[in-house]
């Protein structure tokens, strides 16, 4: 298998699951309610929370808040470059992923099918889902309110269409695939195309808002971490080995960006001043001026395993890696 999780690489483990739960068969739909629930302890503050491995960011509204280890939420406000702990997360788990749908409203997944949900921008958290023999989920995605979806491991995928108290398991397998692909990143386009980055060089399509997918093939045969879309319309999706490609057509084809980098690549985003921006392994920073055809390598100064980045209002880039908040920022 190349990969199996998001943010897993070659060169150093960042996110670990302790117990492989047998995978739901493609064509059964499962319902999940309140009542399964499993509870269990919240985070702990810690005085190092911004040094714990940080494995998705976003802003919400004018704040940033990052997931990562150990249940841990960060938030950081406008004029403070600090980061501090949510008030109150009701897990230990490891969350991997985060999405908001405004200044208020998010929503964050990771291990045990971990689902939380927040009303009041991050600070307090509820639990939605959670369950030892659950596969771990990777990426969450919110239409609105109601309307979304999470994934993960051995194509997991789960929709819920009110907020996240129940979710219905969704076959996103055809017959004759041989493996269950690992499915690492929902990410949305215009007139309801949603995509998802995922295992053995597969991004799923959806023309539908999620009604439908179909898996596409860009000919590449490792994991892609995360991907973006972009503002003239077009696709990016990130992985192993320094993998770029970019999509010109909503997803029906892709094409390979040549770099020279073997050090894998976790996160992709689009500037303000529309430069496309990837991180990864080894402090890789690469930068596009041209719309993702091609990109020039940057490099951190410490060499730190960078996880996530995203874009301050004022323009400064913010990172994370394995060692949480990077403190070092740059236009």
């Amino acid at each position: 298998m190349m990969g199996n999780l998001r943010k897993i690489l070659p060169s150093v483990v960042l996110v670990a699951v302790a117990i492989k739960a047998a995978p739901l068969p493609a064509a059964e739909i499962t319902e999940w309610t309140n009542e399964t629930i499993v509870k269990g302890l919240s985070a702990v503050k810690q005085p190092m929370a911004s040094k714990a491995t940080v494995l998705d960011v976003v802003s919400a509204g004018d704040r940033l808040v990052a997931v990562g280890d150990h249940g841990v939420i960060l938030l950081s406000d406008p004029g403070d470059d600090a980061f501090r702990q949510a008030r109150h997360v009701p897990t230990r788990t490891t969350l991997t992923a985060v999405y908001f749908i405004d200044a208020k409203r998010g929503w964050a997944v990771g291990h045990q099918g971990t689902v939380l949900t927040t009303a009041d921008g991050g600070e307090n958290w509820s639990l939605l889902r959670s369950g030892i023999k659950q596969e771990p989920l990777f990426t969450v995605w919110f239409e609105n309110s109601q309307r979304g979806f999470a994934a993960g491991r051995f194509a997991t995928l789960l929709e819920t269409t009110d907020g996240g108290k129940n979710w219905a398991s969704r076959n996103i397998t055809r017959e004759d695939d041989e493996v269950e692909r690992n499915l690492f990143h929902i990410f949305s386009g215009e007139n309801g195309r949603l995509y998802i980055a995922a295992e053995m060089g597969t991004v799923y399509v959806s023309a539908n808002n999620g009604a439908q997918w179909e898996p596409v093939e860009t000919g590449y045969g490792g994991s892609f971490w995360a991907g973006t879309v972009l503002k003239d319309g077009g696709a990016m999706v990130v992985g192993m080995r320094g993998s770029i490609y970019r999509s010109g057509d909503q997803g029906a084809s892709w094409e390979r960006v040549e770099l020279d980098l073997k050090a894998s690549l976790t996160d992709i985003i689009q500037l303000q001043n529309k430069n496309v921006l990837t991180v990864g392994m080894d402090g890789t920073i690469a930068e596009s001026s041209d719309g993702g055809r091609s990109f020039a390598l940057k490099e951190h100064p410490e060499r730190l395993s960078l996880t996530a980045v995203v874009e301050r209002k004022n323009g400064d880039r913010q990172l994370f890696g394995k060692s949480g908040v990077v403190g070092w920022k740059y236009r």
